[in-house]
C-alpha cells in the first residue's frame, strides 16, 4: 500500500512522521531507515521527532539515492550500487578525454580538450570546473532520464542509434556515457532499478529482501523512476511517502508535461491524504 501524505506546511508533515513512529513503532530487532532530502532537513526532522515523541529514536537518515541503493543491494548483492558516484564519474570523465577527442563528434569540447593535451595532461582551473559541470549533468541524467541511459546502455559506441533524439552538438555525451562504462566496473544504478520495476513479481524471497515499512519524506524534486519504483515496492509492502509541497496541482502539472504517473493500477492501493 502507497500512503501518500502532502502539505505545504513542513511542521505539519513532521509531526505526522513523528506520530507515526509513535504509534506503529519497528520491531526492536528491525533497522529503521528514513528516506530524507539532504542532511540539513534530515538533521531538523531528527530534532522534531525527537521533541514530538519526547525520546532520541534510534534510525539512521539517508538521501533517496542511498536508500535505494541499499535496497538494491538486497536484490544484487554483488553489484556495487553506488560505482557511479560523482567522484568516480569526474575522474573517469577526464581519463577518457583523450579517447574522446578521436571522435569527431567531440567538436563542442575540442578547444577544452586540445589544450588539455597541449599541456601534458595538466588539470586547470578551467578543465576541472568544466569536468564537474558535465558530472553532474550525467548524475541528472541517471536520476531524471533513466530511459536515455538505457538507450545508450543497449548500443555499441559506433552505432548511430546512440544519437537519437539529439542535437549534432550533443552526439560527444552518449559517446563520452560509452566510454565511461568501459571504466566503471558495474551498470548505473538506474537499469537496475528498471530491472526491478519490471520483473519485482519474478524475485524468489521478495519480503526477505525489504523492510516491511519505507518512509520517505521528500520535496517534489523526486524523480520519476524514484515514483515508479516505490509506487511498485507499495504493492507488496507499505510505503508512506510524506510530501513537502508547494501546491496542490504541482503533480497534475507535472504529470502534464511528463505524462501521467501510473498510481491508478487496480493491483495498487493508494491513499492519498492532502494536509493543511
Amino acid at each position: 500500500m502507497l500512503n501518500l501524505y502532502k502539505s505545504n506546511k513542513i511542521e505539519v508533515i513532521s509531526e505526522l512522521l513523528a506520530e507515526e513512529l509513535k504509534t506503529c513503532p519497528p520491531p526492536i530487532n528491525e533497522k529503521l531507515e528514513i528516506v530524507v532530502p539532504n542532511y540539513f532537513l534530515g538533521n531538523w526532522l531528527r530534532e522534531q521527532i525527537t521533541i514530538k515523541n519526547k525520546i532520541s529514536a534510534l534510525y539512521e537518515l539517508k538521501t533517496i539515492s542511498t536508500y535505494t541503493e541499499s535496497l538494491l543491494t538486497n536484490f544484487f548483492p554483488a553489484i556495487d550500487m553506488s560505482a557511479w558516484n560523482f567522484e568516480s564519474i569526474k575522474w573517469g570523465i577526464i581519463d577518457s578525454l583523450e579517447e574522446l577527442n578521436s571522435f569527431k563528434e567531440s567538436f563542442p569540447l575540442r578547444n577544452w580538450i586540445n589544450k588539455y593535451l597541449d599541456n601534458k595532461k595538466t588539470i586547470d582551473g578551467d578543465l576541472y570546473n568544466l569536468t564537474k559541470k558535465i558530472t553532474n549533468n550525467f548524475i541528472d541524467y541517471l536520476i531524471f532520464r533513466p530511459e536515455m541511459i538505457a538507450q545508450w546502455n543497449r548500443y555499441e559506441i559506433n552505432s548511430s542509434n546512440l544519437f537519437k533524439n539529439l542535437n549534432s552538438d550533443q552526439f560527444w555525451q552518449p559517446i563520452l556515457y560509452k566510454l565511461l562504462e568501459e571504466k566503471i566496473s558495474e551498470k548505473p544504478s538506474c537499469l537496475y532499478m528498471i530491472e526491478v520495476i519490471k520483473n519485482l513479481r519474478k524475485i524468489n524471497n521478495f519480503q526477505l529482501q525489504v523492510p516491511n515499512q519505507i518512509y520517505i519524506f521528500s520535496d517534489n524534486n523526486l524523480s520519476k523512476l524514484h515514483i515508479n519504483f516505490y509506487s511498485e515496492l507499495s504493492k507488496f509492502i507499505k510505503v508512506n511517502l510524506y510530501l513537502l509541497s508547494p501546491g496542490e496541482d504541482l503533480w497534475n502539472r507535472i504529470n502534464f508535461l511528463e505524462g501521467e504517473l501510473e498510481f491508478d493500477d487496480n493491483e495498487s492501493k493508494l491513499n492519498l491524504n492532502i494536509l493543511k
